[in-house]
């Protein structure tokens, strides 16, 4: 079988161990891979949160491009409550969800969940071309529910 474990750059033979240097040379090792796991732990959920820091920021931006008053906190704030939840749920909530606010604005959850909605759309076919389906089904994730001026649907 020649050399089966390594501590360091030196092979060591089956001979050459009793079996209580394997057990010891294993939980060594075993040792080192949890280790390791933990920083590669680490490293994924730094990397979830950059990529929800991401969206977060794109979805903030994106409202105040279209003129919308919602404040970056509000923004975070829906998001870390709502972000979690599975889409059928974001959509429910979204149908219990007023269509606009008294001041003829969508409500700001509306606002935020249908960003949300759009960005996770749009997330999942980076990596197929740009389409114009792909534009009128964002526009209508994001255009849902929203009213014209004379009170009909967008």
């Amino acid at each position: 079988l020649g050399s089966i474990i390594r501590n360091d750059a030196a092979s060591l033979l089956w001979e050459e161990q009793t079996p209580a240097d394997l057990f010891e040379q294993c939980d060594q090792f075993a040792a080192s891979y949890d280790e390791s796991r933990k920083e590669d732990d680490q490293i994924v959920t730094t990397m979830e949160q950059f990529a929800r820091s991401k969206c977060y920021i794109m979805i903030f931006a994106s409202n105040k491009i279209e003129g919308s008053k919602v404040s970056e906190g509000d923004t975070v704030r829906i998001l870390t409550k709502y972000a979690q939840q599975r889409e059928e749920r974001i959509q429910k909530i979204l149908a219990d969800e007023p269509r606009q606010s008294k001041r003829g604005e969508p409500p700001i959850k509306r606002e935020i969940l249908q960003h949300y909605l759009a960005y996770n759309f749009l997330m999942a076919k980076r990596n197929e071309p740009l389409t114009e389906d792909v534009l009128r089904k964002t526009h209508e994730i994001l255009a849902d529910g929203l009213l014209d001026d004379e009170g009909l649907d967008v």
